[in-house]
C-alpha cells in the first residue's frame, strides 16, 4: 500500500525524470498500518524553516476551506508537528540525518510532518475481487503536482504568510 511513497524516486528515475523534491517516510521500514507519515523536502536542500513551510502549504492544499463540501476534494492529509519537548533531536537523529536536517534547526523550528491514512471502504472489496483501484496512484500524482508547484512558487521568495515561524 505504501510502496509508491517509498519508491517515488526510483519510479521517477525509471521514467528518465529527476524530481526536484523528495518524499521521505518518517520510518526506516515500510509502515505496518494504513498510516504513512512523511516529509516533502527539496532535493537541493534548504533550511528547515523552508521545508516546514513547504509541508505546511501542501497540508493546506489538501485541507478544505471554510464552508467547502467534503466530496469536492478527493484526498486529505493530516499533520503533526514534532517538537523537542516531545521528541528530542537524539530520539529522531536517524530521521534528521536522512532528511539532512541540522539538529540545531530542529530544536529551533520543530518538524512539520505530513500524514496520510488509507481509508477506502472499497479497498478490501477491490482486493478480494481482483479489481485494482488507482486511488493511491492518483493521490501520489496530486501530491507530486502540489509539491512541484509549491516548490516553484516559493523559489527565491520569502516564506508564505501562512507559514508559522518559531
Amino acid at each position: 500500500m505504501a510502496e509508491p511513497y517509498l519508491h517515488s524516486d526510483a519510479a521517477a528515475r525509471a521514467c528518465g525524470e529527476t524530481l526536484s523534491y523528495r518524499l521521505l517516510p518518517i520510518t526506516a521500514k515500510p509502515p505496518d498500518t494504513n498510516i504513512v507519515c512523511f516529509l516533502v523536502t527539496e532535493r537541493a536542500g534548504g533550511s528547515l524553516a523552508r521545508t516546514n513551510a513547504i509541508n505546511r502549504r501542501i497540508f493546506e492544499s489538501f485541507t478544505l476551506g471554510e464552508g467547502a463540501y467534503s466530496y469536492s476534494q478527493p484526498f486529505f492529509l493530516s499533520r503533526t508537528i514534532f517538537e523537542r519537548s516531545s521528541y528530542s533531536s537524539s530520539a529522531i537523529a536517524p530521521l534528521l540525518e536522512h532528511a539532512g536536517i541540522d539538529p540545531a534547526e530542529y530544536r529551533q523550528h520543530g518538524l512539520f510532518v505530513l500524514r496520510a491514512t488509507w481509508m477506502s471502504p472499497y479497498h478490501l472489496l477491490a482486493a478480494e475481487t481482483g479489481h485494482h483501484q488507482s486511488l493511491l496512484a492518483e493521490f501520489m500524482e496530486k501530491l507530486g503536482e502540489k509539491a512541484q508547484s509549491i516548490r516553484h512558487y516559493s523559489s527565491g521568495s520569502a516564506l508564505w504568510p501562512a507559514a508559522r515561524q518559531r
